[in-house]
């Protein structure tokens, strides 16, 4: 397993008070047990790139890419096989140029093949799991020196806000280990909330640790801090005024961040925020410097490009540095993008487009509607009146909307308040006491048939 793998189980077990905790997040990231030589070299490499010109950033990433190549076709089945079927041979790549000719991977070939034979058992890792934006699971071990390489690269983004590891957050996650409403998370250094909570349940005792502890960030699904930024808006202004008087950012990671959850939690606790791109797999990580929405890939963190796909589609396709267990390499994410520009020969920034793999319905024709556009590209006088609205879809012309009350809001005929003009699709209306989640707390804005039906089904 190794030390921070082993590190990371024990950690995770257990728990301290916040007085501790302050005392373990002042002891700087390279000097931490397990993590501290990754979170080192990967903090090194972040400043010298930043002073390399173009051609020699292109040299660090072609050898870190040769020497993957190299590992992964002596050492894991999938990849021997996968590119001697696609006449590769990794003594071939010569410059920076040939990473082009090496075969790109997708989640289906993967698939074809049980984890140990896309792996190599000799090196240490976790095993993680993740269905991504196209609903199909892979499961995959990540080796525990991505630790280190993930904390350096996301302290960096999260200094764009001013952010030290010594400051005190607000985490809204999935998180559900812990039973009450808020949770000390010393390894994150983070007042853990619990999302399943009502506001009722966490608003008196959070209301006591902000006055004395002074949280500077809120961090977590932009879907969550809404919900909880309307919630202190109806019930507990008080609660509301004294969080503007705290925070000063806001970390809006693991979900899109639709335009209308952002402004209401920058209007309402006034405070910018920056967001970023990455997924479960750990090929890539990008965020925002200037734009909303326009990411800066981390080619230092894995190596990022954008390829056309058979479909004639371009994608978002990432390569894993430090996973030596289960290492992705050209690995396509199938996230669409636009607007991406280069630097040389790597991608600089890129914009994911609306309506990513899976998150759209279709019409009577059979045509693609995209669901954020369909939902907050449009002007519906129901967000007036509740929370949330999510789509759910049997079939092709047919959806049902979904949606969540404000408190204390009566609404007599939602159909009235929704803007179906010029969509061939037929819509009829379902009002929830809450959004339906998936597994790990997260508001899509498509709910797949076993989410309804776990969730709904005595309203059904």
């Amino acid at each position: 397993m190794g030390i921070a793998g082993w590190l990371r189980r024990v950690l995770s077990g257990m728990r301290l008070p916040l007085w501790a905790g302050r005392i373990i997040a002042a002891v700087p990231y390279h000097h931490r047990p397990g993590l501290g030589l990754m979170y080192k070299k990967s903090f090194r490499s972040l400043r010298e790139m930043e002073v390399m010109d173009t051609r020699q950033k292109e040299e660090w990433v072609f050898q870190k890419m040769r020497d993957l190549v190299i590992y992964a076709e002596n050492n894991i089945p999938f990849y021997s096989d996968h590119y001697h079927r696609n006449g590769f041979d990794s003594t071939s790549l010569k410059t920076f140029e040939d990473i082009q000719r090496i075969p790109p991977v997708t989640k289906s070939q993967l698939l074809k093949y049980e984890l140990q034979n896309r792996s190599n058992l000799d090196q240490p890792g976790y095993l993680v799991n993740t269905g991504g934006t196209s609903g199909t699971t892979l499961d995959l071990y990540i080796h525990p020196d991505h630790m280190g390489n993930e904390w350096s690269h996301m302290h960096h983004i999260w200094s764009k806000r001013g952010f030290h590891p010594t400051d005190l957050k607000l985490m809204f996650t999935g998180r559900s280990e812990f039973k009450r409403g808020i949770h000390y998370d010393f390894v994150r250094h983070s007042l853990s909330i619990n999302i399943y909570a009502g506001i009722d349940q966490i608003a008196p005792q959070l209301r006591k640790l902000v006055q004395r502890y002074h949280p500077k960030y809120i961090h977590g699904y932009p879907s969550a801090i809404y919900e909880f930024a309307l919630s202190c808006r109806e019930s507990y202004p008080d609660l509301l005024e004294i969080l503007r008087n705290s925070l000063l950012a806001g970390f809006l990671g693991s979900e899109y961040p639709i335009r209308r959850f952002r402004e209401t939690i920058e209007d309402l606790f006034q405070i910018s925020t920056i967001s970023w791109y990455g997924h479960t797999e750990r090929c890539i990580l990008a965020y925002e410097e200037k734009d909303p929405l326009i990411y800066h890939p981390f080619q230092t963190y894995g190596f990022t490009e954008v390829v056309t796909n058979d479909s004639g589609e371009e994608t978002l396709v990432g390569s894993s540095y430090y996973n030596l267990t289960s290492p992705l390499i050209r690995y396509d994410t199938e996230d669409q993008v636009s607007d991406y520009e280069m630097e040389g020969g790597l991608l600089a920034r890129f914009r994911v487009k609306e309506g990513r793999v899976g998150e759209f319905i279709l019409d009577g024709n059979g045509k693609k509607i995209p669901l954020t556009g369909l939902i907050f590209g449009r002007h519906h006088e129901l967000f007036n009146y509740c929370s949330h609205i999510q789509i759910h879809q049997k079939e092709p012309g047919f959806a049902t909307v979904l949606y969540v009350p404000l408190k204390a809001r009566d609404i007599s005929n939602p159909k009235d308040l929704f803007d179906s003009k010029n969509v061939n699709i037929i819509f009829d209306f379902l009002e929830l006491p809450e959004p339906i989640r998936t597994a790990a707390g997260k508001v899509k804005l498509i709910v797949k048939d076993d989410m309804i039906h776990q969730k709904t089904s005595e309203q059904l």
